[in-house]
């Protein structure tokens, strides 16, 4: 859910609150006992604003 928010608030251009919304929806899924494939879209959505602001370490980061 949060990511689905973060995917709309990115394409009205709220970018710091996207970036928000998939912070928070990464740390919920790393917070699960058993892996969600729904994290890879998170990622792949956060990395997406992180790359665009600059952020490259950021975003290399999430694939470690």
């Amino acid at each position: 859910m949060l990511n689905n928010l973060g995917e709309t608030r990115h394409a009205l251009g709220r970018t710091e609150e996207a970036e928000a919304d998939y912070r928070r929806a990464l740390g919920i899924y790393r917070g699960l006992v058993h892996p969600n494939p729904d994290i890879a879209s998170v990622c792949f959505n956060l990395g997406d604003i992180l790359r665009k602001r600059g952020k490259t370490d950021e975003t290399l980061a999430l694939l470690a």
